[in-house]
């Protein structure tokens, strides 16, 4: 394996990895939520990660 080889292979990684946060965070807002940094405010309820970079998918408890 080639060095050429080697950082096509890190730029294709890199491009799945852009893929799924996006798909994470359409995902969220596709159902109602909202990103949100650490933990949810009082009046909403964790669902998901919007991304694996801390940021948490919440959604208002009266919207359940």
């Amino acid at each position: 394996m080639t060095l050429k080889d080697i950082y096509s292979l890190l730029a294709a990684v890199g491009d799945l990895k852009h893929l799924i946060l996006k798909a994470q965070l359409t995902r969220c807002y596709k159902f109602g939520g909202f990103c949100h940094y650490n933990i949810c405010p009082g009046n909403s309820r964790f669902m998901s990660n919007c991304h694996p970079e801390n940021l948490r998918c919440c959604k208002n408890i009266k919207q359940f």
